[in-house]
């Protein structure tokens, strides 16, 4: 392959310049029934050379092309046309120039015959397009009326993978013992043909404003206050060439006259900054039109042996889709906030067509299909809001508001394919379709003290026709601490025929409590949950977190369990609000400790947790996983991690809840800790409960240009062999080479669990 690519920069108009042209020389390769490769046909002895044909342009070399260009001013415009000969045109040259220098791993690949299992990467499709944008600059005697414009519109061309079909006339100049081959490993066995074209696609928008009230006129950053009369310096602040030409006698002589006139200033014309005063009443209509059209054509590559078939003229499908949404919006307020009403007037129709199309069999289902996607929708969306005490500080905070969205008029697809119909639709007050939403929310907050206490009261309606919520919220906020209660009621039918009581359903009464004190250093949370539908407690959590130490306490309404010394815990089929679970945690933050001018630092870390299941205290646990993090300063950098699990701790307190024989073992923790330690013993060691579940190993070295990693993993894993659970205690390493010139140069070697493996 030679070829040339250039990335440039040629000026602030044309920001960005690519190009690249490949080409590519090569023949076909046959595989023998042996599996050995040959560039010779095994059936004549030729030597096919590997030629190109796109869209009927022959050439006698496989190539990719690539444009690109960016276009900034004065509107913005991307260009991108690549051209590809063939799907395998990447894979065979290896465009992407990803390299590797594992030499070993070809060695075991040629040993084992397994080049033949790699998958042959193709490019699945490629795009022609150019997408553009422009917005123009309003002139100032438009605005507001028109205050923003922009237009953006798109072109593309997709290609797609089509297969050759007849191998007679696809490689008709080969001879035809060998066209069977070709059809095998010859990159013209497959070719691109446009799949899909979009000629155009454009969106075309403007916003601005159609009346406002009260006018603001704003005098334009930047000006000066203009005097009617120039201000003369005094003397002390003048630049000595101001003062240079006086002379003494000048100078002594003004200073008399000065004592005895009294200057009278004259009455200066200046520009002050403007001042926005609170208006009683604030209105603005404004608009937003946009409209999008799009077409595409579409080919279809059933009639397609090969790339030079290809005709622009034979269209499957030809498609046009426009859009047309139109708002109206309206802002109204009144003594600032106090009062506000937003209403929007949207429109937005749809219409799809395929005017042609050649494919009969699906004619119908592609008519349907653009049936239903037309539509014509007015949709009416308001919020309205209240604050009654916005004047006074304690309850300013305080608002009522209430949402809609109704729709004015549908246009909705009834009929058939053969028989089209529409239903046209006005306001319903019935219908959830129709009104989408419809909600009143009213809140009432009292703030104090610079709103470090604030009490909140919300209640919030969801109205008909929709099904019906209510939901009503207290938040008490205080300085370091915050609670909330929420609770309500929700409609589940609107079937008369169910009774009132069946039709309604209590929410889950909740609470929440959190305390933050010491910069958050200690935090205590506390949740609850009853359901009030049913009439019982669900869950209660405390949770307790200070400096790395935490707690947690759960109740909840579980299942109860009795206690069989054969078949171990069994449900009694009765559910009860008990405790449930109660864990305890240290991970304290890591300290680093620096030695030897700071080269030298050492970082130990711990992290436990115990977990007491009081349903079924025998499933109690407790972990461990002490760390150490050792680094010299650019040498290398050592963690070494263990996790020891202990699942039988229940045994260790069985006998003081009178439950003794539970868990059969020592019952003795530090005699069984130390137990975990007899290497004298095997058996006392094995019966221990204290178990080393994994161990874990990072070292880094850095040699500035390369660098070494290794990970081992040391993990018991309970595996079934033959029928038979055994341990297995086989490693996972893996080791890694980087150099660092050249990061794509990299050699990893991985022991999967005994198996090693070479991966790139």
């Amino acid at each position: 392959m030679t070829g040339f690519e250039g990335k440039f920069t040629p000026s602030d108009v044309i920001t960005q310049l690519d190009v690249t042209a490949l080409l590519g020389f090569s023949n076909v390769v046959f595989m023998a029934p042996n599996g050995n490769y040959f560039a010779y046909s095994q059936q004549t002895g030729e030597k096919y050379y590997d030629t190109s044909n796109f869209l009927g342009v022959y050439m006698p070399f496989r190539y990719l092309m690539d444009f690109k260009m960016t276009v900034a001013k004065p509107l913005k415009l991307d260009i991108a046309l690549p051209v590809y000969s063939d799907p395998f045109f990447s894979w065979d040259f290896k465009t992407s120039r990803k390299e590797s220098m594992d030499w070993i791993g070809y060695l075991i690949e040629m040993a084992s015959n397994d080049f033949e299992d790699r998958t042959v990467s193709e490019s699945s499709s490629f795009s022609w397009t150019v997408t553009g944008s422009y917005s123009p600059l309003i002139p100032d005697f438009l605005k507001p009326y028109i205050s923003t414009a922009s237009v953006t519109f798109n072109s593309s061309v997709l290609f797609s993978i089509a297969n050759v079909k007849d191998r007679n006339e696809a490689f008709s100049s080969a001879d035809s013992s060998d066209r069977g081959d070709l059809m095998l490993y010859s990159p013209e066995r497959k070719f691109y043909y446009p799949s899909q074209v979009t000629p155009l696609s454009t969106t075309v928008s403007f916003s601005g404003t159609l009346f406002e009230y009260p006018l603001t006129t704003a005098r334009k950053n930047g000006t000066s206050p203009v005097y009617a009369i120039a201000l003369n310096k005094p003397d002390d602040i003048k630049e000595n060439k101001e003062t240079s030409g006086e002379s003494n006698e000048s100078s002594s002589a003004k200073q008399d006259d000065e004592e005895k006139i009294t200057p009278t200033l004259p009455l200066l014309d200046y520009s002050s900054p403007e001042f926005v005063l609170p208006t009683g009443f604030a209105y603005k209509l404004g608009y937003n039109f946009s409209s999008t059209f799009s077409n595409q054509i579409s080919y279809s590559p059933n009639d397609l042996n090969k790339s030079s078939d290809f005709s622009w003229n034979n269209v499957n499908l030809y498609m046009y889709n426009v859009k047309m949404p139109v708002s109206v919006t309206s802002d109204t307020s009144y003594g600032g906030n106090f009062f506000n009403l937003k209403n929007s007037i949207n429109y937005n129709p749809v219409w799809q067509e395929h005017p042609y199309i050649s494919d009969e069999a699906n004619k119908k289902s592609i008519k349907l299909s653009d049936y239903k996607t037309e539509s014509q929708t007015i949709t009416n969306v308001n919020a309205v809001t209240l604050r009654p005490l916005s004047y006074i500080d304690l309850f300013s905070e305080s608002s009522v508001q209430w949402d809609s969205s109704i729709k004015l008029f549908r246009r909705e697809f009834i009929g058939t394919a053969d028989e089209p119909s529409w239903k046209y639709k006005g306001v319903d007050w019935d219908d959830e379709e129709c009104i989408t939403v419809n909600s009143l929310t009213a809140t009432l907050v009292l703030a104090e003290l610079d709103k470090k206490f604030k009490q909140s009261l919300a209640f919030a309606a969801i109205m008909p026709p929709i099904l019906r919520q209510y939901t009503g919220t207290l938040t008490l906020t205080f300085p370091y601490v915050v609670t909330s209660v929420t609770t309500g009621l929700q409609e589940t039918t609107k079937d008369t025929n169910v009774s009132e009581s069946d039709r309604w359903k209590k929410k889950p009464l909740t609470e929440n409590l959190s305390v933050n004190l010491f910069d958050s250093t200690f935090q205590f949370t506390q949740s609850f949950s009853y359901n009030l539908q049913d009439d019982y407690a669900e869950n209660l959590k405390f949770g307790l977190n200070y400096n790395g130490l935490s707690a947690t306490y759960i109740m909840a309404y579980s299942p109860l369990y009795d206690f069989d010394k054969t078949t171990g815990w069994k449900s009694n089929g009765d559910h009860d609000f008990v405790p449930y679970s109660l864990e305890l945690g240290y991970a304290p933050a890591k300290k680093t400790y620096y030695k030897w001018l700071n080269r030298i630092s050492i970082s130990p870390g711990i992290n436990t947790k115990l977990v007491y299941d009081f349903v079924r205290p025998t499933n109690s646990y407790f972990t461990i996983t002490p760390a150490l993090t050792f680094k010299i300063n650019n040498f290398f950098d050592l963690t070494l991690s263990f996790t020891t699990k202990n699942s039988v701790i229940y045994r260790y307190f069985q006998s003081a809840l009178g439950h003794d024989g539970r868990l059969p073992g020592e019952q003795n923790m530090f005699v069984d800790l130390f137990n975990s330690f007899r290497f004298d013993d095997q058996a006392m060691r094995e019966s221990s409960g204290f178990k080393l579940k994994s161990f874990n190993l990072t070292l880094s070295h850095d040699l500035h240009d390369w660098k070494f990693n290794l990970t081992a993993k040391f993990e018991p894993r309970l595996l079934t062999v033959n029928g038979k659970k055994q341990y297995d205690l086989k490693p996972y390493i893996t080791i890694g080479i980087v150099w660092n010139p050249l990061p794509s140069m990299r050699t990893q070697i991985v022991d999967n669990y005994g198996t090693w493996q070479l991966k790139n």
